[in-house]
């Protein structure tokens, strides 16, 4: 098993009925919703940060849904933008270079777990 197919299994669906106490399938499949929406727009914008080498907008980016990404139990996302977030401000270009090549395809298996949970939270 590689580190990314490790990782991809660290999303825990129940997290974040956990963590915010509710069991509301319509409230969880609209906070599922807003997250996906924001991230997604963050993470193309991280990879055009990317491009231009701009270190200080990558880590307030990686900051800005790295919490998030947590409280939806996407614990692997959460710790790959905290990194990220870290090698920015050190203005570290191969650790970036390295994590944001990891990032796309990281982000690409999470959603898709996510909308697979939106999916059956909906037809429940």
């Amino acid at each position: 098993m590689t580190d990314l197919e490790a990782a991809i299994l660290q999303f825990d669906e129940k997290f974040l009925s956990e963590s915010v106490g509710v069991e509301d399938k319509e409230f969880l499949v609209e906070l599922y919703g807003l997250y996906l929406e924001q991230a997604q727009k963050v993470i193309e914008s991280m990879m055009v940060c990317r491009v231009e080498r701009d270190f200080e907008y990558l880590g307030q980016l990686s900051h800005k849904i790295k919490s998030s990404s947590r409280s939806v139990g996407a614990i692997a996302m959460g710790d790959l933008l905290e990194a990220i977030e870290r090698a920015a401000r050190e203005k570290n270009a191969s650790e970036l270079r390295v994590y944001l090549h990891e990032l796309p395809q990281l982000a690409e298996y999470i959603f898709e777990k996510i909308e697979n949970h939106i999916h059956i939270l909906k037809s429940s």
